[in-house]
């Protein structure tokens, strides 16, 4: 894996004003391309020892991704583009640059997609508290990230199959609590476990 990156940490390609023709994308040979960068907590402070790693990807999605979101690639260019958010459970692409300065992606920009290590993430959670330790993984709210059991009220059982599906589509591990909340756009810590 690449230890240098053409994109800087908490930037984009093309950066909050530069031309991105959509029909004729710039830098294409990026897409894809792995980094391993030192690991910046919510200060952009180096942590020490410990590193983020992932691909160079592309927002394809039509509109804006935001920091901290999680994404899902676009079929047929896997490892490469995302072009939307995942729905509840569903198998996550990685999570959008936290450190992002503009907190956005625009449409047809490259980025760092986050798919291990420290990081954080936006969640959702109106109902339950997510601990130190929680597997996480994407909510029904778009972009955003639950406990898996957030939301059950009775301990449900799962099958086989969908134990398995969750286990393939974890995100990470929460590394910092969130407590319930409405529409709370806070980062919070992840220990992101994709790759």
């Amino acid at each position: 894996m690449a230890n240098t990156c053409p994109i800087p940490r908490g930037t984009t390609f093309h950066g909050a004003s530069g031309t991105i023709d959509t029909s004729d994308y710039a830098a294409v040979h990026l897409e894809g391309q792995p980094f391993r960068l030192p690991a910046l907590d919510s200060n952009g402070d180096v942590i020490k020892n410990q590193y983020v790693s992932g691909v160079i990807a592309r927002n394809t999605s039509g509109g804006e991704l935001y920091r901290g979101h999680v994404v899902k690639w676009e079929t047929g260019y896997r490892g490469r583009r995302v072009d939307d958010e995942p729905g509840l459970y569903e198998e996550p692409a990685g999570i959008v640059d936290d450190q992002l300065e503009e907190a956005s992606v625009r449409d047809g920009d490259l980025f760092l997609l986050i798919r291990k290590g420290p990081s954080r993430h936006l969640t959702h959670t109106t109902s339950a508290t997510i601990a130190v330790g929680d597997a996480l993984y994407a909510s029904a709210t778009p972009g955003t990230l639950v406990a898996f059991d957030e939301g059950s009220s009775s301990g449900d059982q799962y099958d086989m199959e969908t134990m398995l599906e969750l286990a393939k589509n974890q995100v990470g591990i929460a590394t910092q609590a969130c407590a319930p909340m409405a529409n709370d756009s806070s980062l919070r810590g992840i220990d992101v476990t994709i790759d």
